[in-house]
């Protein structure tokens, strides 16, 4: 299961830090703790292979490439009588989301 990028840091940090490790250890860590979609960028990305890449390059790289997209959504209650179509409710769900989205 994918773990969102900042926990992913945060966890290497912490164990980063409980080890007293060096900044090549960290990225190390990271490197063997990559799966799937990541392990694939990072297979692709040569600069992140180089002995000078620092913790912050890492991090940077990773977080540009996977930053949350989602956009958060607020719902709003509306009310649905016995008379209303399904159809009209979702239509009234999405019209309010893309008014949020839109503020």
């Amino acid at each position: 299961m994918a773990v969102p990028i900042e926990e992913f840091f945060t966890s290497i940090d912490g164990a980063t830090h409980i080890g007293k490790l060096e900044e090549s250890d960290q990225i190390m860590i990271a490197v063997l703790k990559l799966t799937d979609a990541a392990r694939l960028f990072y297979n692709g990305c040569p600069e992140l292979h180089e002995k000078n890449v620092t913790w912050q390059m890492f991090e940077s790289v990773f977080s540009q490439r996977f930053k949350d997209t989602h956009t958060q959504i607020s719902i709003t209650l509306c009310s649905y009588k016995p008379r209303d179509t399904k159809m009209s409710l979702l239509n009234n769900l999405r019209i309010g989301a893309v008014l949020y989205r839109r503020k």
